[in-house]
């Protein structure tokens, strides 16, 4: 009996030995070194340590780009990368292959991979040191799929990369040319598309821009850009951006590290700007995504260099402003201005309406109020006041309990309207205000035509001021 309950026993034991084993051969291992990124798949191969443009150790990531979507596809314009070691985000580093060719180990991201096909290519980023862990994040240029490779650069071997020798003197004249195309004043256009939440009512509306390049020795330096509801000194958008001579063609590509676009902020490589991709030459596209919680767009903004014509371009592709404003004073030979539509030639038959209507009579007061009314003035006009765009002048007044600080009134000749700018800043830190355009709908009425916040986030007051500013519209009425 004994005997016979030992070798149930065990038949009993082999048995769940067989059910756990063939329980554990239904699932499917990972693959750590896989991400899938919606239409697109990436296989991380392998890294290695190598010598950059300047010396320094940069860590080279080799990855297969797998394009599973419907149209070819680029990995520079499908991925973005975000490469972090001990907190810091590290830099991106310019290795070359070939310095008589000037190829570096990144050029293949530029080539453009068929629907079902793959193509290897590496990235490259300047290490802080060779012993601490890295941590490579990939996610979707237009999109929130992402996935993260980590790599020990302590067990990498090295490669060697090419260096300049005697062409030092060569390369640097070659990127003061570079650097002179891209440096200057700039004017054109940017559209919104893909409008979701408060902005999906202007879903195609276009307006003029104007910008400056300043790019300095070091390839490094700024872009400032402002619209018709902005001014230089009041920009749309300040970017700290990077050069590097690689791209599609021979003016090497722009690419943001840091800044602002309206009210969110620009990170490395949100902004990706490779002239050779354009069909038409001395042009450049910047786009993006804008995103504030439910608040979203895309936009494009194309420009050209300041004093071009555009006798290239459809009619249905120029600036709104490009006859009547900015041919008659290029023709003059004048400058870009600090704001659109002002310092134009006297009325020469195009330009009758520009300027000609304003009444020159404004209120105005200081703007100053605190910091708490600035952030709460937001989130009442962007979540609370359902009827913002029929809102007065006066009515923000009354709000905020004291006038706007004047900023300009100019005419629109595309809106065929006066419009006047005021501000509400902040008595903490004059860079956070309320930027309010008003527009005359009336004689003498003006209601807000539009608004951005400047310094703060607006996501950040929504959330901090929202059930606070409800209850405090509830109490006064």
């Amino acid at each position: 009996m004994k005997q016979t309950q030992t070798k149930l026993l065990s038949l009993l034991l082999a048995v769940l030995m067989l059910f756990s084993l063939t329980a554990c051969g239904k699932g499917k291992t990972a693959d750590a070194n896989l991400i899938k990124l919606g239409d697109y798949e990436l296989r991380y191969k392998d890294a290695c340590i190598m010598e950059d443009s300047d010396g320094n150790d940069a860590i080279v990531l080799t990855l297969d780009f797998t394009n599973n979507g419907k149209e070819n596809a680029s990995y520079l314009w499908s991925v973005n990368e975000t490469i972090m070691q001990n907190g810091v985000e590290l830099e991106v580093a310019t290795v070359f292959t070939d310095y008589d060719t000037f190829e570096t180990v990144i050029d293949n991201q530029f080539t453009e991979v068929a629907p079902g096909a793959t193509l290897e290519v590496r990235t490259a980023f300047v290490l802080n040191d060779t012993t601490s862990t890295v941590e490579a994040t990939f996610e979707q240029l237009l999109g929130k799929k992402k996935g993260t490779i980590t790599i020990d650069p302590s067990t990498l071997s090295r490669e060697t990369a090419s260096h300049p020798g005697s062409e030092e003197a060569t390369s640097a004249a070659a990127d003061d040319t570079l650097r002179e195309w891209w440096n200057g004043e700039w004017y054109g256009w940017w559209q919104m598309t893909g409008c979701s939440g408060y902005y999906e009512s202007m879903e195609g509306q276009r307006w003029d821009v104007c910008g400056v390049i300043d790019i300095g020795a070091d390839d490094t330096g700024t872009v400032t850009l402002w619209d018709e509801d902005y001014t230089k000194a009041e920009a749309m958008a300040a970017a700290t951006v990077s050069l590097s001579d690689t791209g599609t063609g021979e003016h090497g590509t722009m690419m943001s590290e840091g800044g602002w676009f309206t009210d969110v902020a620009l990170e490395h490589a949100d902004w990706i700007v490779d002239p050779g991709l354009m069909e038409q030459e001395d042009m450049i596209c910047i786009d993006g995504w804008y995103e504030d919680g439910e608040d979203e767009y895309h936009y494009e903004i194309y420009l050209r260099p300041w004093g071009l014509k555009w006798d290239d371009t459809e009619e249905d592709r120029l600036p709104n402003y490009y006859d009547d404003w900015y041919l008659p004073l290029i023709d003059a030979g004048k400058s870009m201005p600090d704001s659109i539509g002002a310092d134009a030639p006297a009325d020469d038959g195009n330009t009758s309406a520009l300027a000609s209507t304003l009444s020159g009579n404004t209120a105005e007061g200081d703007g100053i109020v605190t910091e708490e009314q600035v952030q709460k003035g937001y989130v009442w006009m962007n979540e609370v006041n359902e009827d913002i765009f029929d809102t007065t002048y006066e009515e923000m007044v009354a709000y905020f309990g004291v006038e706007g600080a004047f900023a300009k009134e100019e005419y629109s000749d595309h809106m065929q309207a006066n419009y006047r700018y005021y501000k509400w800043i902040s008595n903490e830190d004059s860079t956070h205000y309320i930027y309010v355009n008003f527009s005359e709908k009336k004689p003498g009425v003006y209601t807000v035509s539009a608004y951005n916040t400047s310094g703060f986030s607006g996501k950040e007051a929504i959330e901090k001021y929202l059930d606070i500013v409800k209850a405090e519209v509830a109490e006064a009425s």
